[in-house]
């Protein structure tokens, strides 16, 4: 018989710890949200008007005349 009640217990021991463990989650989500106490005040802002302007299409590249590393070519074999 104790080895009966000790396999229920292993069986149940995880069930009870997701049990415990979702209980805080479930009461607090049945909670209404609290309402904003005042209304969330006014940033002072300016208002500009975009002006049309012609730009260059150009590009730049930076790079070197001479190589960072040298590398000889050989044949395997003569002829």
């Amino acid at each position: 018989m104790k080895n009966s009640k000790s396999l229920l217990s292993q069986h149940s021991f995880p069930f009870l710890l997701g049990v415990v463990l979702a209980l805080p989650i479930f009461s607090t989500s049945c909670r209404p949200a609290p309402e904003a106490d005042a209304q969330t005040p006014s940033i002072a802002t300016e208002i500009i008007t975009l002006q049309t302007n012609l730009t260059k299409n150009s590009t730049e590249f930076v790079g070197s005349l001479e190589a960072a590393q040298i590398a000889e070519v050989r044949p395997e074999i003569q002829g």
